[in-house]
């Protein structure tokens, strides 16, 4: 029988809380995780700009312009 192999995400939103990110994302890609998505939801802390400069293929970024709550 073959064995069907399951894919493991993660998703984050954030808002404003970079040191609490970092820590969260270091945790989460120490784990045998296929995705990590992560939605900064407006942050003004530099979240994004962290964001961006992080080379991890299964990092998927996005960014919204206004707060959602």
């Amino acid at each position: 029988m073959a064995q069907t192999r399951l894919t493991l995400a993660a998703a984050v939103v954030t808002h404003d809380r970079l040191d609490k990110l970092k820590v969260t994302l270091n945790r989460l890609l120490a784990e045998p995780v296929d995705h990590v998505i992560v939605i900064d939801n407006a942050s003004g802390d530099g979240t994004w700009d962290w964001l961006t400069g992080l080379d991890d293929p299964r990092l998927i970024l996005r960014r919204s312009a206004t707060n959602l709550g």
